[in-house]
């Protein structure tokens, strides 16, 4: 570091060249001056990090020296060297920020502490810009994560839309359009049925690549703002105060999505609008609707988009919910020839349809028996078996009663029931699924590659998993690691928690905390003192 010293003392400005160990305390150069005109013009010259300076001196006063020096520079260190205390020079000093103000006479061990200390704050503040430097930039390179989440967060939390939404905005770089009306659409990405996905980890690269063909296509429509990938679907928010033009290119630049998804990568998705609405503060309820239309594009077929507004309009709230799960859970037990699993699932959605005191409209119920019975009729078709169904689903269409649509399922579900015996014993697969997870329960284990490698739905495996053992698989395997991390705290006390959470699947310390006192009651720091 270099300190420029300026007093109209020859003496003492060579009496402090020579006198202070400038090298000890981190001084590499010691430039001096002496008068203010000469210690502005070298202050110029050299940019010192630190300025020590006299106040009284012929022409340009100290003072007025640091005056012109703030000008340039406001935050260089600067200490008043002076036989004088008055008020008035200390009152302009802390006006000039004037770092240190040292009485003469000089004591040479007094100046090198105080240069010491200034040395060390210097040191400390380059240290600190440093570190905002690199905040700065990995919020500069993080910048639409954290824009996505704030977003998502937006849709999802509940969200005071006041001043500081408004600033978060323009923090987060979103057009203030977002503040004049919006509507969400939310697309739905399915397993391509192709062959080329069999595991998670090929979906989540073919996911990647779903992200990037949005994030081309939504860059030539703006303003536009898509969320991360949850749970196979991604949400779009579009924005604008014209409420028909929006919904119009909104519907355009889906369209184009779902067009460039299929022809690159031969993925079948959907898409479902929620309404506009004048004011984020209802984006949220665009959002649930649109997931509601998502509930209901997905059994009406694929690479399709639906409006919010155009299922209201075919009286779809005035239907039940659809009974996805359910009919998931049949169609794939058909399609297996597991028909005593069809059969019992078939009898629980039954009895819901045919409640007494709900209203399930006939059109409704139709629907369903006619879907379930194409297949049948396809499987019989695979099989190559005697198939004399198709004229059943002529004589179905004349049916007028709930109940005699409903028999007429139940009594082919019994006769196939009847005459075939299960392929597969169910309970296999929770037996797979309990050895899977004692093998790898340290490891990152996804259910929808289990599913996968068994040729099964998630929905249909996590059916049969709940049925066998009472619980969902997730919750199975907390209990199981945490039973292994019990046992392991058990059996040593020096472990630490980061080790026995690594140890039993949990990369974040913190969150194996929070599920382990969920499980126990106890923090793992206060198991290990009871134990």
């Amino acid at each position: 570091m270099k300190i420029l010293i300026v007093d109209d003392e020859t003496r003492i400005c060579e009496s402090l060249q020579s006198a202070v160990p400038w090298s000890d305390i981190g001084i590499s150069e010691v430039a001096t001056a002496d008068s203010g005109e000469a210690g502005y013009r070298t202050f110029l010259s050299i940019s010192p990090d630190i300025v020590m300076t006299d106040i009284r001196m012929d022409g340009m006063s100290g003072l007025d020296m640091i005056r012109k020096i703030r000008q340039h520079d406001s935050m260089v260190p600067i200490l008043i060297l002076s036989a004088y205390d008055l008020f008035s020079y200390a009152k302009d000093a802390v006006h000039l920020n004037v770092t240190r103000y040292i009485l003469k006479p000089i004591i040479y061990g007094d100046i090198a502490l105080t240069v010491s200390e200034v040395v060390e704050e210097l040191k400390s503040r380059k240290k600190l810009n440093e570190f905002e430097g690199k905040i700065k930039l990995q919020i500069k390179n993080n910048l639409g994560a954290l824009r996505q989440k704030f977003l998502y967060d937006a849709l999802t939390l509940p969200t005071r839309f006041d001043e500081d939404f408004t600033n978060n905005l323009q923090f987060y770089q979103v057009d203030q359009a977002f503040l004049r009306g919006g509507l969400v659409m939310s697309l739905q990405a399915f397993w391509p049925r192709n062959g080329k996905v069999e595991t998670e980890k090929q979906w989540q690269i073919y996911r990647f690549a779903v992200n990037n063909i949005i994030q081309e296509v939504l860059s030539k429509w703006q303003p536009s703002y898509h969320m991360p990938f949850s749970e196979d679907r991604i949400t779009v928010i579009f924005v604008g105060s014209d409420e028909n033009e929006l919904i119009q290119d909104a519907s355009q630049a889906t369209k184009e999505i779902i067009n460039q998804i299929y022809t690159f990568l031969e993925i079948e998705v959907n898409a479902g609008f929620g309404r506009w609405y004048p004011h984020p503060s209802n984006f949220s309820k665009s959002y649930k609707e649109s997931i509601e239309v998502l509930k209901f594009s997905e059994f009406e077929g694929y690479k399709r988009i639906d409006h919010y507004n155009d299922v209201h309009e075919t009286n779809f709230y005035h239907w039940p919910e659809y009974p996805l799960e359910e009919m998931q859970i049949i169609l794939e037990a058909v399609n297996r020839g597991e028909w005593k699993e069809a059969m019992e699932s078939w009898l629980i959605l039954e009895s819901s349809l045919l409640k007494k005191d709900e209203a399930v409209p006939f059109d409704f119920v139709k629907m369903l028996c006619t879907g379930l019975l194409s297949t049948i009729i396809a499987y019989r078709c695979q099989q190559q078996s005697p198939n004399d169904l198709p004229a059943k689903l002529v004589e179905i269409q004349n049916y007028r009663k709930k109940e005699d649509l409903c028999a007429c399922v139940r009594k082919l579900l019994e006769q196939e029931a009847e005459s075939l015996k299960n392929q597969k014993n169910q309970s296999t697969y929770t037996e797979y699924i309990k050895k899977y997870v004692s093998e790898h329960y340290n490891e990152n284990i996804s259910f929808a590659q289990l599913a996968n490698e068994l040729h099964l739905s998630r929905t249909y495996l996590s059916y049969l998993f709940n049925r066998d053992t009472g619980e969902t698989f997730a919750n199975y395997l907390i209990q199981y690691r945490i039973t292994v991390a019990k046992k392991l705290m058990n059996s040593s006390q020096h472990l630490m928690v980061r080790e026995v959470a690594a140890m039993v699947g949990y990369s974040d310390s913190a969150y194996f905390s929070r599920i382990f006192k969920h499980v126990t009651g106890f923090s793992p720091s206060e198991y290990q003192m009871r134990t």
